[in-house]
């Protein structure tokens, strides 16, 4: 099954990671060029 996660904060990230262990093929979208959210700036 293929699926879409848009953002890549850590809820982005969790849900993709949950997804992939399900056997998705994922593809994760992030509108700026660095993985993280909010969170990238720490």
């Amino acid at each position: 099954m293929n699926s879409i996660v848009i953002g890549s904060g850590f809820g982005g990230i969790a849900a993709a990671l949950r997804l992939k262990a399900k056997g998705h093929t994922v593809k994760l979208i992030e509108k700026h060029p660095d993985l993280g959210g909010r969170a990238r700036v720490f």
